[in-house]
């Protein structure tokens, strides 16, 4: 679980780094956590979350380019996926603080505790990556996206044709721009980028029942799926593993079709 912080007060995030660091050493639960930066600007610290995964934020309340509510906007704006405990010296901010989607809320001076406390919720609400060892993705002959050697249920087709298109991209950035044409045809461009985010809040929502929502990542304008190789019998194939397909790949969507005569001119040359 990688973690920053962002405060205008350098000392508060010091601190928390070096809690952190403490309770990593004395308690093996924590080894997987890491501290990796720290901001004293919310807009240095939102550009380096467009290109970098990160699961859990310490984010002070009031900040001078924006408040700590306002950055925790942008980072549902931005589809990312980090969770956020709210830090502040002012407990007037913190029914507005619990009206975000916030796993926890600190006042300052806070104390080992309460970062333990942060910890513990956030790893509870899936941040951690064995969660992921729970996962097999299966696009031969359809798409079928295995949790404990069960197909997962979508609620929502488009949904599940969404993560499926993701998985076809081979964990690329894919542009929204181009992932609305390819998967809602001819729509109106402002509306179907509308449609999007809902399939997008969707799939995540689906996914997170299940604790593995960080494996669709986010940056401004793009999206991606973050998976292991070995987990998928596509990635499989690609690299190498040319038994696996049987003649058909993802039959439900059309725009895999393409890619369906391909994996067969390569079996068929063999």
């Amino acid at each position: 679980m990688k973690i920053i912080s962002v405060d205008d007060e350098r000392w508060s995030s010091n601190l928390i780094q070096l809690m952190i660091e403490k309770l990593k050493a004395e308690n093996p639960e924590y080894k997987n956590v890491e501290f990796v930066a720290s901001f004293t600007g919310a807009l240095e610290a939102l550009e380096y979350l467009q290109s970098h995964k990160i699961d859990l934020i310490f984010l002070d309340v009031e900040m001078p380019e924006m408040t700590g509510l306002e950055f925790a906007a942008k980072v549902e704006e931005y589809y990312l996926t980090a969770k956020i405990v709210f830090i502040t010296a002012y407990s007037q901010y913190a029914l507005d603080a619990w009206r975000t989607e916030a796993i926890d809320y600190i006042l300052k001076p806070f104390d080992e505790d309460d970062i333990k406390r942060s910890l513990q919720r956030a790893m509870a609400q899936g941040g951690v990556e064995n969660k992921r060892e729970r996962l097999k993705i299966r696009c031969f002959p359809r798409f079928e996206l295995i949790i404990d050697d069960k197909p997962m249920a979508f609620k929502s087709k488009k949904a599940k044709e969404l993560l499926a298109y993701l998985v076809h991209n081979q964990g690329c950035w894919i542009n929204i721009g181009t992932l609305v044409y390819d998967l809602f045809g001819d729509w109106n461009e402002k509306s179907s980028k509308s449609h999007f985010r809902v399939v997008l809040a969707r799939l995540k929502k689906e996914l997170s029942d299940y604790g593995i929502e960080n494996i669709i990542e986010t940056k401004y304008g793009a999206v991606r799926v973050n998976i292991s190789e070995d987990i998928c019998d596509y990635y499989l194939f690609l690299r190498g593993n040319h038994h696996l397909f049987h003649g058909e790949y993802m039959i439900d969507y059309s725009w895999a079709e393409e890619e369906n005569v391909r994996l067969g001119r390569i079996c068929s040359s063999e």
